[in-house]
């Protein structure tokens, strides 16, 4: 059966990107904005619904008709389309944003966490194809997660599984944003890895002509194709964080592999030995075992894209 043509968007704490989306999974307009949050809920509201008008006219020009939308949230969305927590989108909290869309548009509208509606992307059209089950993992500012189990999203009984960002690091004690201790995102988003970075200074390793301060992730990753101590040991921790929490989600679910995407992703390669020697340590029954490691192939678009898929078949 093919897919309706339909509107995806990506609400991030910056911008907002909406997509025109075909039945082939294509992506055929692109209209982006800043999000300007602290303008308020309703603000934010008009500037999507104009938007999505506006796609909605280009969809008409081209002889067809918008059929839905779908939306990826950064936070917890429950089945109900509220957005329960979303500390990036703080007037978005407890307000049933999927109704007000979709009472302002007249359009079916579907709403999901963002980092389900990019593995969902990987897994129609993305690096995640050839495999049944496994993780999507977007390594950003934070660490967001997605769980595909037999060619399905697996959201949990209210909407909110597969927050890996926020599982526990055995021995890790950094505070995070979550108010917790110990998260993945602590270790694996771009501040955390930063932190790591000017940890292993203070702890002797040679700094980069940069202050620790002025230190970026890209610049790190720079560094580590030069084959730098500092770049390279700061990476090879988050390496054995990622395979700490991939064994443990291996030891409950048997999954194939993982998909990993985000800005933080390229430093993949620095990751991955070291990875797949915890993975190979902790994983029960997967002992000696290899985890299939895949790069995620959408890009920036991978949110667009599953938000429209998501909406299509919803």
């Amino acid at each position: 059966m093919k897919a309706p043509m339909t509107i995806g968007v990506d609400l991030g704490g910056t911008n907002c990107r909406l997509g025109l989306v075909d039945g082939s999974g294509k992506l055929l307009e692109l209209i982006a904005f800043r999000t300007q949050i602290e303008q308020g809920l309703l603000p934010l509201v008009d500037r999507i619904v104009s938007a999505a008008m506006e796609l909605a006219e280009l969809a008409q020009q081209r002889g067809d008709e918008v059929e839905a939308m779908g939306i990826g949230v950064p936070g917890l969305i429950g089945k109900d389309g509220v957005v329960s927590s979303s500390p990036n989108l703080e007037p978005l909290n407890q307000v049933p944003f999927r109704q007000i869309l979709r009472t302002r548009l007249g359009l079916p509208v579907t709403m999901v966490n963002d980092a389900n509606a990019y593995a969902w992307a990987e897994t129609v059209q993305g690096a995640g194809q050839a495999m049944r089950s496994f993780v999507c993992f977007t390594l950003g500012t934070g660490v967001g997660g997605g769980l595909i189990l037999e060619r399905k999203l697996w959201t949990g009984t209210t909407g909110m599984a597969g927050e890996i960002g926020h599982m526990k690091v055995a021995g890790a004690t950094r505070r995070c944003g979550c108010g917790g201790r110990g998260c993945l995102e602590t270790l694996c988003g771009a501040s955390g890895i930063l932190q790591t970075a000017e940890d292993l200074v203070a702890k002797g390793l040679p700094c980069l002509p940069e202050k620790p301060a002025e230190l970026s992730v890209e610049r790190l990753f720079e560094a580590a194709q030069e084959g730098h101590p500092l770049a390279l040991a700061t990476f090879e921790k988050a390496g054995e964080a990622l395979g700490q929490v991939l064994a443990q989600i291996a030891t409950l679910l048997d999954i194939e592999g993982a998909v990993i995407g985000g800005g933080v992703s390229p430093a993949l390669p620095f990751m991955e030995a070291a990875l797949q020697r915890v993975f190979a340590e902790e994983a029960f029954g997967h002992q000696g075992d290899a985890l299939k490691l895949l790069p995620a192939r959408l890009g920036g678009d991978a949110g667009i894209l599953g938000a429209a898929h998501l909406a299509a078949f919803s």
